[in-house]
This record gives structure tokens, sequence and C-alpha cells, in this order.
């Protein structure tokens, strides 16, 4: 496939198994903990500071998710650079995440995973496309997704996560785009703030340090 960078985490009979491909010329990644359910990496690109990725494939078993949930806690606890998650967590965020199924399917968002989401200070990515990442006959869920916490957004601000077409999987591949395709545009530089920017504890020193710079 044109990588010569690799991870397995091997499946466990015919369930699971992350596969982790890179190409070398580009990124360097050390791997510091797996899991079956996760790969949890460090990676440092030519133009990019060191960052954390964790790829994930949730279990379908709602009881070994909650596995899942306790080791991103912990991860998170010792964290202090740039980090995104993405992969199948085989949960819903939200309850609007779901169309179609059957009324005996009905399923609400995994309040567990709102709670690892909101413990660890991620945010969602969101998305470009069709909004749901999982078919199965005529039900549609979002099971798949990026989410990063505030360091990792002030690292890539113009990042898009795209959802692809289905090919020969029930799931849709997610192709995260972290720098802008579009030409600079030196003479017009829109304006552009999150809220969430407000939470870092350094917010109020670089905005006066550039205000000042601007300024001076």
């Amino acid at each position: 496939m044109g990588f010569d960078g690799v991870f397995v985490e091997e499946s466990r009979g015919h369930s699971g198994g992350i596969w982790c491909l890179w190409d070398t010329n580009f990124w360097q990644v050390i791997v510091l903990h797996h899991h079956v359910q996760f790969v949890h990496m460090q990676v440092v690109g030519k133009n990019s500071v060191p960052w954390l990725f964790t790829a994930v494939y949730g279990s379908p078993q709602r009881g070994q998710r909650k596995e899942l949930w306790s080791c991103l806690n912990s991860i998170s606890q010792n964290i202090s650079s740039p980090w995104c998650i993405a992969g199948d967590f085989n949960a819903m965020l939200h309850a609007h995440e779901r169309k179609g199924g059957s009324l005996n399917q009905i399923q609400e968002a995994c309040t567990d995973f709102q709670a690892c989401v909101s413990e660890c200070g991620l945010m969602d990515l969101g998305f470009f496309g069709w909004p749901f990442t999982w078919k199965q006959g005529n039900l549609f869920e979002r099971l798949d997704r990026g989410l990063c916490n505030l360091d990792w957004q002030i690292a890539f601000p113009d990042v898009k996560v795209k959802h692809l077409a289905m090919m020969k999987s029930d799931h849709t591949p997610l192709l995260f785009q972290l720098a802008s395709s579009q030409p600079l545009n030196r003479r017009r530089k829109p304006f552009r703030f999150t809220a969430a920017w407000l939470t870092h504890s350094d917010f109020g020193d670089v905005v006066k340090n550039n205000w000042s710079w601007q300024n001076s």
C-alpha cells in the first residue's frame, strides 16, 4: 500500500483489530500504549509540533466499552500535549445521531461516552458530508468520529473531517485534512474564534501579547 511504517493490534477472533500505517518520509510515530480497543501514539510531522493520536475501535459490547472509557480517562490525566482521538467508538454521543430502524431498536446516546469526553476535556471535530457513518438495513448511526483537546485544535485550526462514501464496509471512512487546501489571501484574512479557547489557561496572555505586538 506504499506505507513503510506499521503497527498492528491484532484482532481477537473475528472482531476488533487496528492497523496503523504511515509514511516515514512525512511522519515519525512512536507507539506509547496499545490495547485491544485502541493504539495510543506520539506523532511528529515535518511542519508540526509533536502531538498525540489515539486510534480507537470500541467494542460492540457495552460492558467491554467501559474499559475503553476508563483507559482513555487514565491517559488524559498525564497529557499536556495536543491530543486527537479518532475511529469507530461503537457508541453515539448524541441521540440525534441515529436515523431509521424499528421501534424495538431504539438506542439512546451513551452516557458513559459523554462522561468520558467531558472528563478528558475533548471536543467533537465535526464533519463534512453525510451525517451517519454506519448502516445496517434502514438503520443509520454516527459511530465514527474525531475528538481533540483544545491544544490540538489550536495546533490545527483548519482541520476538516470528511465522511467519504462507503465502499465494501458498513462503515464510512473518515478523511482528516489537517491543513487548508485553499491558497492564502494575504490581503483579506477571515476572523475565526472558538469559544472553547476561553478555557485555556494561557488565553489571556496570548491575546495580550499579540494585541500589544499589533499596536506597537
